[in-house]
């Protein structure tokens, strides 16, 4: 599937970046990245109980939505089932994406803590999900194998992740996973993760969030174009909305994999590098991402 991705927004004359510029690079390393994550994964790394299988789903995940958004809003091979209007959904794609490098970096700063801290602050949010329905359907018997399934799922999990029966039965003694608001609040976080993570809050996060909630602000941003006819201009504003959500989206999934090669040593620098140098042509987001953080990361300059 390709799209069409404009060089230059405001310009009469827009370049246009022919996406398997992009694609023929970025398929192959996302690929090349989890089988690494699966079969090659760091030694120093795996005595992190989770972290191997954390940092393998985030990347399929992060794949899957990447891809599935392509998928969405592709212009070739033309399929008259595709509309414009999909590219306004890319967005809540970004926020997905976001999250995950979010999620990566907080935990980078104190991997053995942090790592178990996820792992435990889900297993909160699912004794407490199972709680639920089972006072909701414990007593219809068409429940019973299920909620029987979901039991023992917790008790291997409980035991996965070293979960104390005390613990198990007071899970408000388990903290929840803090979202990336109260990531920022979190005083053991360094100044330099802490101004990345403001940043990204900020100019992305928020504007995410505030399209996937269906805030006033997000309805006047984006969703609010629906209303316009094509006389007047919806083509060209749904195109350039579009062409843009497509943009950050793949600095997000590159951002992610540059995390990933630079925390497991996987020597993909250069390969990265030649990303973000077509990024940082065509896009000028892509330099506030380069310059803040990934800069620092690749050897290859």
């Amino acid at each position: 599937m390709e799209v069409k991705l404009s060089k230059n927004n405001d310009s009469k004359k827009a370049q246009e970046l022919p996406f398997p510029v992009i694609r023929d690079k970025l398929d192959p390393l996302v690929t090349a990245l989890i089988n690494l994550l699966d079969r090659e994964f760091p030694g120093h790394l795996k005595s992190i109980p989770g972290l191997q299988e954390f940092l393998l789903v985030a990347m399929l995940t992060a794949e899957n939505t990447y891809k599935a958004m392509r998928y969405l809003t592709a212009d070739f091979p033309k399929d008259p089932s595709r509309k414009l209007e999909f590219g306004l959904t890319i967005s809540l794609f970004g926020r997905m994406l976001a999250d995950i490098l979010f999620t990566i970096i907080f935990m980078r700063e104190d991997l053995g803590t942090r790592v178990d801290w996820y792992h435990r602050g889900g297993w909160r949010e699912l004794k407490e999900d199972y709680q639920r329905h089972l006072s909701e359907y414990g007593g219809m018997p068409e429940w019973k194998s299920w909620l029987i399934s979901y039991k023992d799922f917790l008790e291997h999990q409980r035991k996965t992740f070293g979960i104390s029966e005390e613990e198990a039965s007071n899970p408000k003694k388990l903290v929840y996973w803090p979202i990336p608001s109260q990531m920022l609040r979190e005083e053991k976080l360094s100044s330099q993760s802490r101004n990345f993570l403001q940043f990204l809050n900020d100019w992305l996060y928020k504007e995410f969030s505030a399209d996937a909630h269906m805030s006033a602000a997000g309805v006047m941003r984006r969703q609010g174009f629906l209303l316009l006819s094509k006389d007047e201009g919806s083509q060209k504003i749904l195109s350039k909305l579009k062409s843009d959500g497509i943009f950050t989206a793949t600095t997000l999934l590159i951002a992610i994999c540059t995390e990933l090669n630079n925390m497991c040593g996987y020597g993909r620098d250069e390969k990265l590098f030649y990303l973000w140098r077509v990024l940082l042509e065509y896009w000028g987001e892509a330099k506030d991402f380069f310059g803040r953080r990934y800069s620092e990361m690749l050897t290859t300059k």
